[in-house]
């Protein structure tokens, strides 16, 4: 069967590798017992265990605390409503799990679910999600646990600021804060989550958010006065600040005796929009912050980027009327560039009863703006309750960008789980995709994504499964081989694979690769010929103990397939050292001319080098990420490029 190609390394026209937002919302992908998970639904087939469930994965929740009582809620759609479900509270993941709290079973219905916890001052460090009946597939979107204050009945405050007042003509639009050249000098942004005041610091703080790579190199300050103009005094200006990829922490400064109810940020670069995400403010004599979530690997599409004075809130999407008539929501899950629809596609989604009858449409575009063309309108539809789909016609275009529209104004429109699906060649039946994914831990082993632990305490037979399983049957008539690109902190570690008949225990005939130790980059493994032997089950094992091995783009090839151009390129050419400071070297065993151009992350082109010879010079590029395409006749190929 035919596979479609979605290699990462042509990410250089999206911000794909921004660094994850916090959320508070409960992310309940580990399954244990048995129970299926696919993003947002959870299934307990008729041979799980009983005790079989669900963990939420979102650390940042806890502890959690009842003290006056609390609830969970989650927005369910059509096809979740009659499903049984509970949940459960426990003082730490299993075997420290007492004291403990089950909530009665709970009916879910169509849209908004709200569950009341009883109060208690017990603390709990381990939140779990159990679906009651067999065999169903239940959906449940936007699960939330509030903590309510000593009335028993309002939420108690949250931690992160919410600079959603601008003032002096500055615009905010949902965490993205611009300061026209228009604005008032003295504009900027007052946090507006009054629930955090006073403030206090009289053993100093720190103020630390997260911002993704656009607002990389961008100078802000943050100011704490008294209360808001014009009583101010006392107040704090802090020292400017260029923002940096990912976490950024500022300190504060001892303040004594002083107290602030006014938090005010300021952007000093005008006309650059700005996000800033997660901002959170925290006096020196309070516990220290939570660590930053791991990001979320997943198929589905991620549009929370909104453009044009659109609003967005998590997986609900509206159009206001005084919002540009172009504005649309960007999908920001770069995972799934490039997209090609040979043979046709479609795209699909689950809608709550609360979105039946609006209308939207998608829009595919060769790279962000202003680089579209060429471009794929959908037709105008009309959203119904339950599962959606919208087909794609067949063409040979590739698409770097993937927008949504909401054609009904001033209405929030909630759609989950949008995945788009690339036809085989029958125009009917889905392409495999080629990477392996190694979710799936057993042996006490530990996996976050992309990363593989193998603890000392963990079973000497713990490893990870494959968990694509379109990948299978896999075949070696004539041999084949195991590609896998390892940044440098993987450099040196020793692992293996295992290729088995079946899942266990049907697992023969079975093979077991020769341990393989691992370089920074590309690396290859081969498998041997296996006559007639078909294998559907793919094992990662690590050797080393309590060392996290990072692995990407684990793609499985038969040598019996052709290689396509992209293979041809990249094993003429070698890439290194990456990361990289001053030299990127290449080394190539074809007599062609091999051309090099260098993106950087918004896809615009930083270095261009033809007829590389041996090594380029990166010297005057800033670190960061960065897209190699390299030319090699007439063809094509791209690799990540980490420059420190």
């Amino acid at each position: 069967m035919k596979q479609i190609t979605l290699l990462m390394t042509l990410l250089a026209f999206t911000f794909g590798f921004s660094q994850a937002q916090k959320t508070d919302y409960a992310d309940f992908k580990e399954g244990f017992g048995d129970v299926v998970y696919t993003p947002q639904s959870f299934e307990h087939p008729s041979g799980a265990q009983a005790w079989g469930g669900f963990a939420n994965m979102n650390t940042d929740l806890y502890p959690l605390t009842f003290e006056n009582g609390g609830n969970i809620s989650f927005d369910a759609p059509a096809s979740a409503d009659g499903a049984e479900i509970y949940f459960r509270f426990e003082f730490n993941p299993y075997p420290d799990t007492e004291p403990s709290l089950n909530l009665p079973n709970h009916i879910v219905t169509t849209g908004a679910n709200v569950i009341e916890i009883p109060a208690g001052t017990n603390t709990f460090s381990s939140f779990l999600l159990y679906i009651v009946d067999r065999d169903v597939a239940v959906s449940l979107n936007s699960i939330s646990v509030t903590t309510y204050d000593t009335d028993g009945v309002t939420a108690l405050k949250t931690e992160y600021a919410d600079f959603k007042e601008g003032f002096g003509d500055v615009v905010y639009t949902p965490q993205s804060f611009e300061h026209p050249s228009g604005a008032q000098a003295w504009g900027g942004f007052a946090n507006m989550n009054t629930s955090m005041y006073p403030l206090s610091f009289e053993n100093g703080g720190t103020i630390t958010f997260d911002a993704p790579a656009s607002a990389d190199g961008a100078e802000i300050y943050f100011r704490l006065e008294f209360n808001p103009y014009p009583d101010t005094e006392p107040s704090v200006t802090l020292p400017n600040h260029i923002v940096t990829t990912g976490v950024n922490v500022i300190e504060i400064p001892a303040q004594g005796a002083n107290t602030f109810s006014s938090f005010l940020l300021y952007v000093v670069d005008r006309d650059t929009a700005i996000s800033l995400n997660s901002i959170s403010i925290t006096s020196d004599d309070n516990s220290a912050e939570p660590p930053a979530p791991e990001p979320a690997s997943s198929n589905y599409a991620d549009f929370y980027e909104g453009f044009g004075d659109v609003v967005y809130t998590p997986q609900s999407f509206e159009h206001p009327s005084g919002a540009q008539a172009w504005g649309g929501f960007a999908n920001m899950n770069t995972d799934l560039y490039p997209l090609t629809f040979e043979n046709g596609g479609n795209i699909s989604f689950d809608a709550p009863a609360s979105a039946d009858g609006a209308e939207i449409y998608f829009r595919f575009e060769f790279n962000p703006y202003p680089d579209t063309e060429p471009s794929l309108n959908l037709p105008n539809h009309i959203v119904t309750t339950g599962a959606n789909v919208i087909e794609i016609p067949a063409g040979t275009n590739t698409f770097s960008s993937f927008l949504l529209y909401i054609v009904d104004r001033d209405v929030a429109v909630s759609l989950n789980s949008i995945s788009v699906t690339t036809y085989d060649t029958d125009g009917v039946t889905a392409l495999k995709t080629e990477y392996a994914d190694f979710k799936e831990g057993f042996g006490d082993v530990v996996y976050t994504p992309q990363s593989f632990e193998h603890p000392s305490g963990a079973q000497a037979w713990g490893g990870f499964a494959n968990m694509n399983t379109s990948m299978y049957p896999l075949s070696f008539e004539n041999g084949g081989t195991i590609t896998f690109d390892a940044p440098a902190s993987a450099d040196g570690a020793e692992i293996y694979f295992r290729l088995e008949f079946n899942p266990y225990p049907d697992t023969e005939p079975s093979v077991t690769l020769p341990n393989h130790t691992i370089i920074d980059g590309e690396n290859v493994v081969e498998i041997p010929a296996q006559g007639a032997n078909t294998f559907s089950s793919l094992l990662l094992y690590v050797v080393d103990r309590d060392n996290p091995v990072s692995l990407d783009l684990v793609r499985v090839t038969a040598n019996g397939a052709s290689a396509g151009l992209e293979d041809n390129v990249l094993n003429s050419v070698k890439m290194f050292p990456n990361p990289a400071k001053d030299y990127v070297r290449f080394s190539s065993n074809s007599n062609e001319d091999l051309n090099i151009q260098i993106f950087d992350m918004l896809g615009k082109s930083v270095l261009r080098v033809d007829n590389v010879r041996n090594a380029v010079n990166v010297s005057e590029l800033n670190a960061g990420l960065y897209f190699v395409q390299m030319t090699l006749g007439t063809q094509k190929s791209t690799k990540k490029l980490v420059i420190n």
